[in-house]
């Protein structure tokens, strides 16, 4: 191949006969990119191909292996993200064959977005494309890596609007286990496009997924204003005006953009990490519900009134306290009546109900928090304390003494003086009781502990190896804690047992699910496959987003994931057991009793703007809860407090395994499948109603209720391994149970055919009381409201090594039966709104 840049492949087959080159699309100094067809299928594709010259640097041919590397690891797993093809080669030249997207890029869109949205289009359809990319960069950042050039001209579009994340050209992987890799770029060199660099990317510091949300808020901040919000032709030009000016007001440049709006771009666009939003999405969720308190035509009608200089909420030494809920008349300011604190501060007294202040914050908090009509302020005030009041408390030290004396704003990022005269505003913090998701304790949210974040501040006295727990005295403009150093902390803890609770699982009402079955019978396995099949189901179909609330709740599924799904391997693979110790636990202390508890898996459930329903986005924005423990823990005689979270939970979900009921496995017969030949298990099966009974009566223990009473929790009994067993029951293969009417509007979300799961349901009961009777009157004499699925978390048999006996899966073989669909109804049954149904 030439290495000249003008080089013409129009009309060449190239890659071993499988590709047509069409023509140029693209060309830049470092190579070009080709519209091509596959021929096997006759379908367009991009073909992405360097300059033979580039290769020559070392540095240039890492960066292209590692997007082809990156991208494939990522493909086909999102549905936001860019899809590889195929990799190969032309005349020693590498190429990546990537989908064609016929909409163009963002960069071409960006102008004609800013006209629709001044001319009064409907914020949600015009920034449709943020809250994709949003859930697709944290989809990436959960895998451990960093795009680290996300501009306008990397979103693509396919022909029907829907946006794709590309060029992962310098991805950074961020796990350890390439820490020993030889460095990509040096240590004066800069990768990215440089007015989208975040300031620790351009200094050269220890990068997380944050440097691609300040590059995801560069890019809205041009999208609505024409412009970048710093201009520099070098690194040192950027990273000092980052680091002394705060970009232009971005409501001055787009006339009626909504405050609340304007101010999550500017925390986005911070140069210090820390004071930016957890993750992508939560900043794409804080611009949006801006959109959601004013109708378009309001927005866009009243000019920019940008109030002089004034404080959103002062630092006090008064801890937030809970508030009536707002009325609708103009915001007014109430001093708060305080008395001495612990920590030599001062702090509220019960009294009149004070206005909550912070405009923006009071609006998102007031329809999640809630008073019921028997509590009050005061009431909530004078709950009883917690054991965290025998906490040794860190004093401030003089030097933040004297700070928190002058009274400040933090507003965002930054720091101002407050008018003169102002009074002492408070958080809207509401009365609402929450459950821990770890010890399942309940609590007011005024009760909330606060990790700190500096340093010094090391050693919990329930968590030696941790972070310090704290009450706040002082609050900043977001209401978050600042501790005794005066650090901004950002993470929150149980009052009771003093372990990580996520802020989602706080701002919005929590779903939780047990997922109960007898040892190896296959629960790790589904619950890893029902949440890969939801992170690509519930957007793609449902327009709902489902992403993790808190990355390092979910690391081992996360793992789990990975090893299933994320690695095309021809080899035999397996999920380690699920131990009853260990990784997935934590110890502490309630009650002066150490205790070990188990890690919840805690995913964030919202509307996408698209949605229906997304103008009421608080009303069904949920957090989803669950857990993965071993079946020995549901046997009997076997009770601990770690299996308490079967008392709050919302429903169950019980996984039923055939290959270990003696009866379905000889009506089977003969089978591909290991698992269902006699000798698999050793003779060592459990009786799985036994199991069913022991949930059942510790639900009732833990929640005291009678004994004589069925269980009303919805129970979706799911048949596992479908695919081993389907055929010797004349079993159909499992289509979608969603899709759109016929009469509807193409662009309203799948509706949920619950007449047909229902229809699957009967007919699993039907071959469950024909072999295995016991195990349906058990269930049914238990639970009130019981529904059969059958599921297959694999989609085909497990296979088993001749030489070593050891079994697993090819993972590139996988395709889940129905894995999702325990979870998708059940949400559909319990909480109305979120999904629709038939």
């Amino acid at each position: 191949m030439s290495s000249q840049s003008n080089l013409d492949l129009s009309g060449q087959i190239i890659g071993g006969g499988r590709y047509e080159v069409i023509r140029c699309i693209g060309a830049g100094g470092m190579g070009s990119v080709w519209l091509a067809i596959q021929k096997s299928i006759g379908a367009e594709v991009v073909l992405k191909i360097p300059l033979p010259s580039m290769l020559e640097d070392e540095g240039f041919r890492a960066r292209f292996q590692l997007e082809m590397d990156s991208l494939a690891k990522l493909s086909n797993k999102h549905p936001a993200i860019v899809n590889v093809i195929d990799v190969g080669e032309h005349e020693g030249v590498p190429f990546v064959a990537m989908q064609y997207l016929a909409g163009g890029s963002l960069e071409d869109r960006m102008q004609r977005l800013r006209k629709a949205y001044l001319a009064g289009s409907d914020p949600r359809k015009v920034f449709r494309w943020l809250s994709e990319m949003a859930e697709a960069l944290d989809f990436v950042h959960a895998r451990k890596f960093i795009h680290r050039d996300v501009k306008p001209a990397n979103i693509l579009f396919d022909d029907a609007g829907r946006p794709y994340l590309a060029d992962f050209g310098i991805a950074k992987i961020t796990s350890e286990a390439t820490a020993s890799r030889p460095a990509i770029t040096h240590a004066d060199q800069v990768v990215g496009t440089l007015e989208y660099s975040a300031y620790e990317l351009l200094l050269g510091e220890k990068l997380d997924g944050k440097v691609d949300q300040y590059a995801l808020a560069v890019t809205l901040y041009e999208v609505l204003a024409g412009k970048r919000p710093f201009k520099g032709n070098n690194p040192s030009r950027i990273s000092m005006l980052q680091k002394a000016n705060q970009p232009e007001r971005i409501e001055s440049l787009c006339v009626g953009l909504p405050e609340q709006a304007a101010d999550a771009i500017h925390r986005a666009l911070s140069p210090q990490p820390s004071q930016r939003f957890a993750s992508c999405v939560r900043f794409a969720d804080a611009y949006l519900e801006a959109f959601t308190k004013t109708a378009p035509s309001e927005v866009q009608s009243q000019p920019n009134q940008r109030q002089p200089s004034q404080p959103l909420v002062q630092q006090t030494h008064a801890r937030p306290v809970p508030s009536q809920p707002k009325q609708p008349r103009p915001l007014q300011t109430q001093p708060v009546p305080t008395t001495a604190s612990r920590s030599g501060g001062l702090r509220p007294v019960a009294g009149p109900p004070t206005t909550a202040p912070y405009q923006a914050d009071s609006k998102r908090r007031s329809s999640v928090f809630r008073p019921s009509k028997r509590e009050t302020a005061t009431e909530a005030i004078s709950a009883p304390t917690t054991d965290t009041d025998s906490a040794p408390t860190e004093p401030l030290s003089d030097k933040h003494r004297a700070a928190a004396s002058e009274p400040l704003a933090v507003v965002g990022p930054a720091v101002r003086q407050p008018q003169q005269g102002g009074s002492v505003r408070v958080p809207a913090w509401h009365s609402r009781s929450l459950t821990c998701p770890w010890c399942w304790n309940q609590f007011r949210p005024h009760e909330i502990l606060w990790i700190a974040e500096h340093p010094d501040l090391h050693g919990d006295f329930k968590l030696p190896n941790e972070q310090k727990r704290f009450l706040p005295d002082l609050f900043t403009a977001d209401c978050e804690g600042i501790d005794a150093r005066g650090s901004r902390c950002h993470r929150t803890a149980c009052p009771s047992c003093h372990l990580l609770v996520p802020r989602e699982f706080i701002d919005f009402q929590p779903i939780f699910v047990s997922v109960v079955g007898i040892p190896t019978s296959g629960k790790s396995c589904l619950i890893t496959s029902m949440a890969w099949q939801l992170r690509k189901t519930l957007p793609n179909n449902f327009q709902l987003t489902f992403t993790d609330a808190d990355p390092e709740l979910n690391a081992n599924l996360c793992a789990h994931e990975d090893v299933l799904f994320l690695q095309d391997s021809g080899k035999l693979t397996r999920l380690p057991k699920t131990m009853v110790e260990g990784d997935g636990y934590k110890h502490t202390t309630i009650d002066g009793k150490q205790v070990s508890l188990a890690q919840p898996m805690i995913f964030s459930l919202r509307p996408m703007p698209t949605h229906p329903n997304f103008h009421s986005a608080q009303g069904i924005s949920y957090t989803l809860c669950m857990y993965d423990q071993p079946g020995e823990q549901f046997l009997p005689g076997n009770a601990n407090h770690s299996t308490r979270h079967l008392a709050c939970a919302d429903a169950l979900i019980f996984v039923f395994d055939p290959s270990q009921h003696p009866k379905f496995r000889a009506a089977i017969g003969r089978s591909t499948d290991p698992q269902f030949h006699s000798g698999f298990y050793g003779g060592n099966t459990v009786r799985q109603e036994l199991s069913l009974i022991e949930v059942a009566n510790r639900i009732k223990k833990f929640g005291q209720s009678s004994s004589h009473q069925k269980c009303d929790k919805p129970l979706i009994f799911v048949v596992n391994k479908y695919d081993a067993w389907a055929a010797h029951f004349n079993g159909k293969r499992l289509r979608d149970p969603w899709g759109k009417s016929k009469r509807r509007d193409p662009s309203l979300p799948d509706s949920l055919d619950l007449s047909y799961i229902k229809s699957f349901s009967k007919k699993m009961r039907q071959v469950l009381l024909a072999h295995c009777p016991e195990v349906v009157s058990t269930t049914e004499d238990l639970f009130s409201d019981v529904t059969y699925v059958p599921t297959s978390a694999f989609g085909r048999p497990i296979e088993q090594d001749a030489q070593t006996g050891v079994d697993g899966v090819r993972t590139k073989d996988l395709n889940p039966m129905w894995a999702e669909v325990p979870l998708l109804t059940l949400l559909s049954n319990i909480r109305r709104g979120l999904i629709r149904k038939v």
